[in-house]
């Protein structure tokens, strides 16, 4: 029972992934970035698909560092964000 609900929550945690590259693969290239002073999720999901609708990357950025909110960052910290546009 204990197990199933640890896939139950590592699925969970993929989805914003998933819904970023259009559920084709769960796989998604990605880089590290600093945050800098100023630096917000909007910002960077932005850079990494300028052409793109912001809240999925965002969505991909928080969960890829395990982020409840964009208030979680700070200058200095090192994010993993997909690596699309960069």
């Amino acid at each position: 029972m204990v197990a199933a609900l640890w896939m139950v929550l590592v699925a969970l945690a993929a989805l914003p992934i998933v819904q970023y590259v259009g559920g084709t693969s769960a796989e998604v290239e990605t880089v590290r970035v600093e945050v800098q002073p100023g630096d917000t999720l909007w910002q960077l999901a932005r850079e990494v698909d300028p052409d793109g609708d912001p809240r999925a990357v965002v969505d991909a950025i928080m969960g890829l560092n395990g982020l409840t909110s964009g208030a979680d960052i700070r200058p200095g910290d090192t994010l993993t964000v997909p690596a699309e546009g960069r």
